[in-house]
């Protein structure tokens, strides 16, 4: 069995971000880029509408379009209080428009140290594109962002979806007992001739992850995120970029609880997760 990675989202309503109404909540860093919607099959990963930026010189300002996350209702409110140096971790979906494009532009996540994605590559349809690095909770002002990297004079232009930027993520490793189903939000009536019928409204993911063997540090995380009832990314297999969920955790009582003999420093429990969406964001 795979590792499996978990965070707290970070962004509006801590949510992965769309561009479906333009670039709502992002700072324009250059006056020499535009925006624009679009909503062909090749421009959007899960939304309705994605995002086009035609980026010219941006005039000695790498940064094109940028999303800051270091507010009290953001990164502050999750990040975990008895860590002082977080892990941070961004995903963009993204393709550039033109093979004179391809490579000038990358996606890029600020925060101690900052970090580039791969370049953003030409090709027929969005590919998710990630950059990782840490931020200090005293100084932290985590950012993630569309950049130039080329000096040519020539636009660049580039396709943008989803995001999703999560931060002290930790890797699981579950028993092999996890569950993984899917849930119906549906009601059923039954006839006075005997007929039953079904109304279904939606569905949605839910799993069953038993952990074992984790760290005072990771056990108390995770409860923190259960009583903050924060939103999660969860990827099922840290190899497979597609597999991503946006969750939260419903256990009826805090998930992890119980220590392991003999050893005091060691916890074990079961994380409840139920999917915010009609399935994985690849998603």
């Amino acid at each position: 069995m795979g590792d499996f990675l978990l965070g707290a989202l970070l962004g509006t309503n801590q949510s992965f971000e769309r561009f479906s109404d333009g670039p709502q909540g992002w700072l324009r860093e250059s006056d020499q880029a535009s925006f624009y919607p679009v909503d062909s099959f090749t421009a959007v990963h899960s939304s309705p509408v994605g995002l086009l930026a035609m980026v010219h010189s941006t005039g000695g300002v790498p940064e094109v379009l940028r999303f800051d996350h270091g507010s009290a209702s953001d990164a502050h409110r999750v990040w975990f209080p008895e860590v002082t140096t977080h892990a941070l971790r961004s995903t963009v979906w993204a393709r550039a428009g033109d093979a004179a494009s391809s490579g000038s532009v990358r996606w890029r996540l600020g925060g101690s140290l900052d970090a580039l994605s791969a370049p953003i590559a030409q090709a027929s349809s969005l590919a998710s594109y990630t950059a990782e690095t840490q931020v200090v909770s005293a100084a932290g002002t985590p950012h993630a962002g569309l950049v130039r990297v080329s000096a040519a004079m020539a636009p660049a232009t580039v396709y943008l979806d989803d995001v999703l930027t999560a931060v002290d993520g930790i890797v699981l490793h579950p028993e092999w007992s996890l569950e993984e189903r899917e849930q119906l939000v549906r009601a059923e009536h039954r006839t006075q001739a005997g007929l039953l019928h079904s109304y279904v409204w939606h569905r949605h993911p839910e799993f069953q992850v038993p952990l074992r063997w984790l760290t005072t540090q990771e056990a108390a995380l995770l409860n923190w995120w259960w009583e903050l009832q924060v939103p999660l990314a969860f990827t099922l297999d840290s190899s497979d970029a597609a597999a991503v969920v946006l969750c939260r955790l419903v256990n009826g009582r805090q998930p992890i609880g119980r220590r392991i003999r003999p050893y005091g420093d060691r916890w074990e429990g079961s994380l409840s997760l139920a999917g915010l969406h009609d399935g994985r964001l690849a998603f």
